[in-house]
C-alpha cells in the first residue's frame, strides 16, 4: 500500500481475529525492521468508543508504519474496566506514564474540552503530556476526512487534515520512541 502521506511502503494484513469475534488491522514498514534495524516497535491506536472502524484509523496507521512502526487498530472501550481513560485515573493512583494526545479545534463530534481536561488532569498528577491542537476536524486528527457518500471516511486530501494527521503519526513514532521527542506542553 502506498503511504500517501510520506510516500513509503507498508504492508497491512487485515482482519486479523483477536478475541470476543474483533478483527485488527496490522500495518508494518515493508522492511519488516524498526529505523536502527532491528524489530519494529509495536504501537496500539485505539479509536474510543467508535464501533469496528478500523478503516477510520488507516490513514494514520499507514503514516505511523512509515516511520518504521508495526501498528495495531484497536477500537472500544477499555476491555478491562469498561469505562474511560480519564474516569480510570481519577480513581485509581497509578504510577505516571507519559501521553501524546492530538485534538482537532474544529472536531464536532467529540469537545476539545474533553482532550483539555485529560490533559491537565495527567499534568496535575505530575504525568508527562504532549498535547497538540491541530486546525482540523474530529476525523483530520488521524488523517482523514468523511465521506458523506459513503457514510464513512476516506484518506484526506484536505492539507490541514493531511498535516494533522502526519503531526499525529510523529507523536507516535515520538511516543514509540523512533523520532526524538520535540517536547512537553501542558
Amino acid at each position: 500500500m502506498r503511504d500517501v502521506h510520506a510516500n513509503a511502503e507498508v504492508s497491512v494484513e487485515r482482519g486479523v481475529a483477536y478475541g470476543h469475534g474483533k478483527l485488527l488491522d496490522i500495518y508494518r514498514p515493508d522492511s519488516g525492521s524498526g529505523p536502527a534495524g532491528g524489530p519494529a516497535p509495536t504501537v496500539l491506536l485505539w479509536h474510543g468508543a467508535g464501533p469496528d472502524e478500523r478503516y477510520a484509523l488507516a490513514p494514520l496507521a499507514v503514516a505511523a508504519a512509515s516511520h518504521g512502526l508495526t501498528v495495531a487498530a484497536f477500537t472500544r472501550r477499555a476491555p478491562t474496566t469498561g469505562s474511560s481513560p480519564i474516569e480510570d485515573l481519577r480513581e485509581a493512583g497509578a504510577a505516571p506514564v507519559p501521553f501524546w494526545l492530538a485534538h482537532g479545534t474544529g472536531d464536532v463530534v467529540v469537545d476539545i474540552a474533553a482532550s483539555r481536561e485529560f490533559a491537565a488532569l495527567l499534568t496535575g498528577k505530575g504525568w508527562p503530556v504532549w498535547f497538540e491542537e491541530q486546525p482540523t476536524d474530529h476525523a483530520g486528527i488521524i488523517g482523514a476526512e468523511y465521506d458523506p457518500a459513503a457514510g464513512r471516511v476516506r484518506p484526506a486530501a484536505a492539507a490541514a487534515a493531511v498535516a494533522a494527521g502526519e503531526l499525529s503519526a510523529r507523536m507516535v513514532a515520538e511516543a514509540a520512541g523512533v523520532l526524538p521527542q520535540a517536547g512537553a506542553t501542558g
